[in-house]
């Protein structure tokens, strides 16, 4: 008896052991002089800057960066969550490729994270693979990040990470900064082509919307000012059958350095002065510096709002004083 449980206890033992080699082997780092970053079978488990003396990772431990999430409905019926459940991975020394797909289903994704130029980018395709139309009620990017909590103050002050967002559609980014203040700072942005309309939080996680028509009506009216959209699918085989989006992630030294960061990847730098609140009788003054060809400011409240345009001695910055 005693050796037939020896048996089984070494039988255990080599299959915990053969399960912990297969999920190591399927763990992956790549880096640059910029990045580090760590995937596993899911996504990114690890972003940390090298300059980084205290090697903070941005991810919350036991999360995952790089999931996507989706409801859908064919024909008005039920919502459903996209099939993950059978991911395929290719892997080289820069780039990490998933596979959502199993034959029968009918949406495919493919998530794609590379190290570009100091930075991460993560591609996302997305492709009705049915005969049927399918509508995309909410399409949204959770971020499950390390945040200053516990009672140790190193950890808290060196460890965790404060957010910052500015979710605006297409001049959409998110950064993230130590409770001290102390540098590098991530930068997360929208690429061309990509935007958020919609935020929310769900116990540990922030999630972002590039589609949120569904979890948006379902809130209360408020003072929403962004659009709320799904996302309609032709059929396979069609026109509109697909869809691609992309989001870029790079460290930031400082402040200036967030705002070069913004520019260079097609976002806006601005700054007002002097400041986001201002006396009645005061005016105000806004700077725009892209590499987007700005047509024209809009104000919410026109009839109560005066935009004169002033000039500037940069082409790439565009001043302007407003009125109340």
């Amino acid at each position: 008896m005693k050796k037939i449980k020896l048996i089984h206890a070494i039988i255990g033992l080599l299959v915990t052991v053969l399960n912990s080699q297969v999920i190591y082997a399927q763990n992956q780092t790549i880096q640059d002089a910029s990045m580090i970053v760590e995937l596993n079978s899911k996504g990114i488990t690890k972003i940390t800057s090298p300059h980084d003396v205290h090697q903070a990772n941005i991810v919350n431990r036991g999360s995952e960066w790089g999931m996507v999430q989706i409801k859908y409905q064919i024909g008005g019926r039920s919502w459903l969550d996209i099939h993950t459940g059978d991911t395929s991975i290719e892997k080289n020394a820069t780039e990490t490729i998933y596979t959502d797909y199993i034959k029968g289903m009918p949406i495919k994704m493919v998530r794609s994270f590379s190290l570009t130029d100091g930075g991460i980018d993560w591609n996302i395709e997305i492709k009705n693979m049915s005969k049927f139309p399918i509508n995309i009620g909410d399409l949204s990017i959770p971020l499950a990040w390390t945040k200053p909590a516990g009672e140790d103050p190193d950890y808290v002050f060196e460890q965790g990470f404060v957010k910052h967002q500015h979710i605006a559609e297409n001049g959409s980014f998110i950064y993230f900064s130590r409770p001290s203040g102390e540098a590098p700072y991530l930068v997360f942005m929208t690429k061309p082509g990509t935007k958020l309309e919609y935020f929310n939080d769900i116990g540990n996680r922030f999630n972002v919307f590039v589609h949120a028509s569904r979890s948006a009506s379902q809130e209360q009216k408020g003072s929403w000012r962004l659009n709320n959209t799904p996302l309609e699918l032709s059929p396979n085989g069609l026109n509109n059958d697909g869809v691609s989006y992309g989001f870029r992630m790079e460290w930031a030294d400082s402040y200036d350095d967030i705002r070069d960061i913004l520019y260079k990847n097609n976002l806006f730098d601005t700054r007002v002065i002097p400041g986001m609140t201002v006396p009645q009788d005061l005016t105000a003054k806004f700077s725009l510096r892209s590499k987007n060809k700005i047509d024209s400011i809009v104000a919410e409240f026109p009839k109560d709002t005066q935009i004169t345009q002033l000039k500037s001695k940069q082409s790439t910055i565009n001043i302007y004083e407003v009125a109340f």
